[in-house]
């Protein structure tokens, strides 16, 4: 699920204040991947059990906020941080 470039104007990370992008697709399939077997955790350290329909990036390339059937989940504490999926901050907004 792609996020529409007028909705991700009116978007910012509650974390960083950073506008946000959409996730790549082997950033999705590496996340997905990582719940599937219980090791993907959010910014409180709770296992993230609801795959992924699409993600959005903060501009830092630090966090990443899951959408689940259109809808973007940006709570703070639910941020997936991109550190765990192995992801350099670099690459991941590409």
């Amino acid at each position: 699920m792609i996020v529409a470039d007028d909705m991700l104007r009116l978007l910012q990370c509650p974390i960083t204040a950073q506008r946000l992008v959409n996730a790549q697709p082997e950033i999705l399939e590496r996340a997905n991947s990582m719940i599937d077997d219980r090791q993907l955790t959010n910014r409180l350290g709770e296992v993230v059990e609801d795959f992924f329909d699409g993600g959005l990036i903060d501009n830092t390339g630090a966090w990443l906020y899951a959408v689940h059937d259109g809808i973007v989940c940006l709570l703070a504490d639910e941020a997936i941080p991109l550190a765990q999926l192995g992801i350099k901050q670099e690459n991941a907004t590409r």
